[in-house]
């Protein structure tokens, strides 16, 4: 598995979403599947 993750402002995933203070995305190493991403808040959960 890796880890793609940024603090950085980002936006959301439609035009009219608002913005979000930093993500995360993990992938499966061998295949690249998208395991799980997360935006902003959730992903201190």
């Amino acid at each position: 598995m890796w880890t793609v993750s940024s603090c950085q402002t980002t936006p959301g995933l439609q035009r009219s979403d608002r913005l979000f203070e930093g993500f995360a995305a993990r992938y499966h190493a061998g295949t690249g599947a998208l395991l799980d991403a997360c935006q902003g808040q959730v992903c201190e959960q």
